[in-house]
């Protein structure tokens, strides 16, 4: 039986990869710039991702106890860094890239006319969207409609409750 030797181990994936070779299994061509041909990538993905979710409990807690233990020592459990402003949880700094992500996601985009407002298209005259935004739009709200039991809306139901009452 041969002995382990990581010397020897280290200069056949070298050579693998200089060739082009999945440096996994050593068998099939790599798949594009990756070091590892299409099956081993998908193994080692099925692999990661089992282990996570066996162990989800575990990391979750584990997140948990660091995210206290940060906040007792008065760091931001976002950044680690030592957090001023004791009164809240987030860093200033960390606060302000939130601000800017919610601002990035949520406030409307100021754009000239005839330019789509997701996008950076031309849209038809007396609308806001290009067709494939209008398109998705329109899907979103046929399926929102759908899902809506118009029986059961709030104003049907007041009118309801209006009507049954007895008036003396």
């Amino acid at each position: 039986m041969g002995t382990y030797n990581p010397e020897q181990i280290k200069a056949r994936r070298d050579e693998w990869r200089r060739n082009g070779i999945c440096t996994t299994c050593g068998k099939t061509e790599a798949f594009g710039n990756y070091r590892s041909c299409p099956e081993c990538i998908e193994k080692n993905t099925m692999r990661a991702y089992r282990y996570r979710e066996a162990n989800r409990e575990h990391y979750n807690a584990m997140q948990r106890n660091r995210r206290s233990k940060e906040l007792d020592v008065g760091k931001c459990p976002s950044c680690h860094k030592p957090n001023p402003d004791t009164s809240r949880v987030l860093c200033p700094e960390c606060r302000a890239k939130g601000h800017m992500r919610y601002l990035r996601g949520y406030v409307r985009r100021i754009r000239p006319d005839g330019i789509c407002l997701r996008c950076d298209r031309e849209t038809e005259p007396g609308f806001q969207l290009c067709p494939v935004h209008r398109q998705l739009a329109a899907k979103a709200g046929e399926k929102g409609r759908a899902a809506q039991d118009r029986n059961r809306h709030p104003w049907r139901l007041d009118e309801e409750v209006r009507r049954s009452k007895v008036i003396i």
